[in-house]
This record gives C-alpha cells, sequence and structure tokens, in this order.
C-alpha cells in the first residue's frame, strides 16, 4: 500500500497585503477628515469679503450752525398811562368792593328761591290801606314782571286825617319808614293766628359806595318793595310766634342790574340760620334787579339791606 503524502494549502498569503491597504485607508480617511476640520475653522476667514467702507470728510460737508429764529409773535403794547381822574375812580372802586373773606360772617347755606307772588297771610303788601278804610281801597294792578316804571308812580292811599306822603319834603329814608308804619297799622301784619302780632321790618337801604351826586331815593324804594314781598312769603313760623333777630346783608348792583356772583353776602347774622336764610332767599328772588339810573356814570353800587325780625326800625343792638 503505497504511501500518500498529505496536501498543504497556503490560505493567507495575502494577509499582509490586507492588511497594509486597510492601515492606509485609515491614514487617508483621517487625514481628509482633518482636512476638512482646517477647512471649516479657516473657511469665513477666506471666505468672507470685506465691505468696503466709505470715509466721508465732514470739512468737505458745508455744515452750518443752525440757531433758535427769533419770536415771530409781536410785543404787547405798552399800557397807556392813567389820567389822574382815572386811577381816582378805580381807589374808589377798590375800596368799595366787598371781601367775603374780610367779613364777620358769611351765610353758607344754598339760595333758597322765593315766590314773588304777594301772601296776604305774610303781610306782604305794605302799600295797602289801613283797616277801617275798606271804602277806599283800590285794587293795585299786577304789573309785569319787567315794567318797573309802573311801580315808582303807584298811588298810594294815605290814612284818614292826614296827608299824602310828600317826597321832597323828607330823605328818602325816613319817608318810606314813614310811610310803611302808616300803611301797616299793626306793625308786620299777617301774624292774627299767633299769641302776639309779629313785626317784620325792613329799614331803608343804605348806599356804601359813591353816588356821584345822583338821587337814588326812586330806585331804591322799587328795590326795597320787591324784596319786602319776596322776604314775607318765607319767613318762618317761628319768627311769627314772636323769635327775634337782626339780619344784614351786602350786596353790588351792576349797571344793568345784575348782581356779581360769590354775592349778596351777610356781614351780620342773627345766630339762627332759619332767620338769615329767608332774607338771603328774598335778595335772591328779586333778581335781576331794574338797571340803574341813566344819569348815574359809575359802574356799580353797593347797598345794605336790614332785615329786622320782631325788632324796631331804630334797633342797632346784635
Amino acid at each position: 500500500m503505497a504511501h500518500v503524502s498529505e496536501f498543504r494549502f497556503l490560505v493567507d498569503w495575502e494577509e499582509e497585503s490586507i492588511r497594509s491597504r486597510h492601515r492606509e485607508s485609515l491614514l487617508t480617511a483621517a487625514v481628509l477628515h482633518l482636512g476638512l476640520l482646517v477647512l471649516v475653522l479657516i473657511s469665513p476667514a477666506v471666505l468672507a469679503q470685506p465691505h468696503p467702507v466709505e470715509l466721508v470728510d465732514l470739512t468737505q460737508q458745508g455744515l452750518t450752525l443752525l440757531v433758535l429764529p427769533p419770536d415771530l409773535q409781536p410785543k404787547p403794547e405798552p399800557k397807556p398811562e392813567l389820567t389822574p381822574e382815572e386811577r381816582e375812580r378805580m381807589a374808589r372802586r377798590k375800596s368799595l368792593t366787598v371781601n367775603p373773606r374780610d367779613l364777620a360772617v358769611i351765610l353758607p347755606p344754598e339760595p333758597l328761591p322765593g315766590p314773588r307772588t304777594e301772601n296776604p297771610s305774610a303781610g306782604g303788601q305794605p302799600e295797602a290801606a289801613p283797616r277801617g278804610e275798606g271804602t277806599r281801597r283800590e285794587p293795585e294792578p299786577v304789573p309785569p314782571a319787567k315794567e318797573w316804571a309802573q311801580l315808582e308812580n303807584l298811588p298810594r292811599p294815605a290814612p284818614r286825617g292826614e296827608s299824602p306822603l310828600e317826597l321832597p319834603q323828607a330823605s328818602p329814608g325816613r319817608a318810606i319808614e314813614e310811610s310803611l308804619r302808616r300803611s301797616q297799622g299793626t306793625p308786620g301784619g299777617g301774624g292774627e293766628g299767633g299769641p302776639i302780632q309779629p313785626n317784620f321790618n325792613t329799614p331803608f337801604p343804605t348806599i356804601l359806595s359813591d353816588t356821584r351826586g345822583v338821587d337814588f331815593g326812586p330806585y331804591l324804594i322799587r328795590l326795597l318793595r320787591e324784596v319786602r314781598r319776596n322776604w314775607y312769603a318765607v319767613i318762618p313760623e317761628s319768627a311769627r310766634w314772636g323769635e327775634q333777630g337782626r339780619v344784614v346783608i351786602v350786596f353790588s348792583i351792576q349797571k344793568d342790574g345784575s348782581v356779581p356772583l360769590g354775592q349778596p353776602t351777610v356781614v351780620r347774622s342773627s345766630g339762627r340760620s332759619h332767620l338769615d336764610r329767608p332774607a338771603f332767599a328774598s335778595i335772591r328772588a328779586s333778581q335781576p334787579f331794574p338797571p340803574l339810573p341813566e344819569e348815574f356814570t359809575g359802574e356799580n353800587i353797593v347797598l345794605q339791606f336790614t332785615f329786622l325780625y320782631n325788632l324796631p326800625l331804630d334797633y342797632t343792638g346784635p
């Protein structure tokens, strides 16, 4: 039996070359990746294009300094100098102005509108004839609201045995007070239901400003008549039962008969608001007053009205 030798084949003779190629591939890949990394890092500096910068020479631009223009509004004209007469007139007007802060007592409550119609129970007809003269009583027509001239010339009946009132023989204040005493009979009137006869008086108004030589007698008589009528309509019941009080009110009347804002002002209070309010309301309800006389050259007059509750006309106490 013949002996057969075994064959041996070389199966890994290219193993060394394969390993060499594998190393070359890895090295090449590493170099490529490294190159790409370097390219990414330096690409902004290489690829970025610089922006052109324009240099401007400011000295060649002709710059100008701007200044605010002058004010185009016209300058106020100088005030003309006042004449001595105008200065005296302004000084007199300032001295006659009533300042509410300088007054001793100021009435704060709201004004109460008083009716302008006559109230027979309140004795609001000072021009009526006294008791016992019913045969000579004449009905007094109610004039329109603005026909003030009719009130000035209304005839007033005189009591029996006495002559009619003659204004030229007495001052306006004395004449109106005496006329009111005679026409009322018992002072005040309108309190027959109470325990006593009430006495409601309003002395003749006092002018606190310069009259410029004008006679305000007829004008004040019309004012007093209208104010008394409105006052009688709102007198409280406590005064008809004898409560006493004195209220003094000051206010200004303009050329057209209007009263400035913030007036009238109570300069002397009775100490009881229910007595101050009717007096205050009678002034407000009588507005607007008739225009001042045409011959009066001033701008306004300052009046003082006194309201007496159950006090005589010559009362001057607190």
